[in-house]
């Protein structure tokens, strides 16, 4: 079987004023909010960890990411947390809304033309663009800048 044959399925995620999509095989669950333990000194993206049947999972918020801000036409009750997993392990994204599901062939992905470093590909439409989220990027960045930020103040990790 070619590439050019290969069925790939993602997910729209709603976040403030954007829509993105994530492949299907990146998301593990989508689940309804749950509390969130707040952890100083970490990075603006990062709302802290919830706990998932006992696993630890830290929480990134979307909308800040994107820099999406707010769309009053989303309904609140629609709000979740996407669980997601990468090689450099697994996160939540906070979202406003799950959204339709898109089977395309990989041919149908391009280099991504959005600027943001957590996108590597967009996938062509008949309505448009889905920029595809680098969920990898995304677990590295924010692990980057909480350590960064705990170094800079005073508070480095000793192996």
């Amino acid at each position: 079987m070619s590439l050019e044959t290969t069925d790939l399925e993602a997910l729209t995620l709603h976040t403030g004023n954007r829509s993105v999509g994530i492949l299907i095989s990146a998301v593990s669950e989508i689940i309804e909010p749950v509390p969130v333990v707040s952890v100083p000194l970490t990075h603006p993206f990062f709302s802290g960890f919830i706990s998932l049947r006992n696993q630890i999972l830290p929480l990134i918020r979307l909308s800040e990411v994107l820099q999406a801000g707010s769309n009053a036409s989303l309904i609140k009750e629609d709000r979740k947390f996407v669980i997601c997993s990468a090689e450099s392990g697994s996160v939540a994204l906070d979202i406003d809304a799950v959204g339709d599901t898109y089977v395309f062939q990989s041919g149908q992905i391009a280099a991504d033309g959005d600027v943001s470093q957590f996108f590597n590909s967009e996938v062509q439409l008949q309505d448009g663009e889905l920029p595809l989220l680098d969920i990898k990027e995304l677990i590295d960045f924010i692990q980057t800048q909480n350590t960064r930020i705990r170094n800079e103040a005073g508070l480095a990790q000793n192996d």
